[in-house]
């Protein structure tokens, strides 16, 4: 996977899995049924991601150094998400010991990535769009589709979080091969406004991921504006 491609499946990935604290008072109040009926909540949850227009996301990971990937390993990525399709990811990659920084942005179908190694940012060159390889409903749909065995964890005033059993065949689409064994999910959901603030996802994804590897995502600034630029020198 070369890099260009793996922030491809890294942006599907953390449009998948979503997670935040922060809300908008313009998002969309939903009303919640008592008790909990877990197929409507998630049903709603696809919905509100669907209908964001822009978020921030934060991945990083436990239990490893992170997820690998042709050589590398992706330790966090922080990223800004803002309809049509323009997209910024600031990611920290490990290159044996070597921390290195690298990065992508995708605005006005123009595609620019940073050399981890040189530092600077290059064109990006490609007939196929970015936005092709991922949908926002799509996304979500699919692991919320393969999500079973729910049960509450833990409720409060604001949030409620669902655990729940999903096939890492599921996520095929997002990490290239995959492992045949089911992964644990764990979300977080605002009350108010059906919105995923947090995201966990612990097991194997792959045949490279290490032993009781667990990805998280935080997602924050819902429907906010973030005026994403090109990079100055492109």
């Amino acid at each position: 996977m070369g890099l260009h491609s793996f922030f491809i499946c890294l942006i599907i990935f953390l449009i998948i899995s979503c997670s935040s604290e922060d809300s908008n008072p313009t998002l969309k109040m939903i009303d919640s049924p008592t008790p909990i009926n877990f197929e409507y909540t998630l049903e709603q949850v696809g919905i509100s991601m669907s209908d964001l227009e822009s978020f921030k996301f934060y991945l990083y990971h436990r239990n490893g150094d992170g997820s690998p990937l042709d050589g590398l390993i992706l330790t966090e990525a922080t990223g800004l998400i803002e309809k049509p399709g323009n997209i910024s990811v600031e990611a920290n990659l490990l290159l044996g010991n070597l921390l290195v920084k690298s990065g992508i942005i995708y605005i006005d179908n123009n595609s620019f990535i940073l050399n981890p190694l040189t530092k600077t940012w290059e064109n990006l060159d490609s007939e196929i769009g970015l936005l092709n390889f991922f949908s926002p409903e799509t996304g979500i749909q699919s692991i919320i589709a393969g999500f079973s065995n729910p049960v509450l964890v833990m409720e409060n005033d604001e949030s409620l979080t669902i655990k729940g059993i999903v096939p890492a065949k599921s996520l095929s689409s997002i990490v290239g091969e995959t492992t045949d064994n089911n992964v644990t999910a764990e979300i977080t959901i605002l009350k108010k406004t059906h919105l995923m603030i947090k995201a966990k996802i612990s097991g194997r994804l792959t045949k490279l991921d290490s032993e009781g590897l667990v990805r998280l995502i935080e997602i924050s600034k819902f429907n906010q504006t973030f005026n994403i630029a090109a990079p100055p020198e492109s």
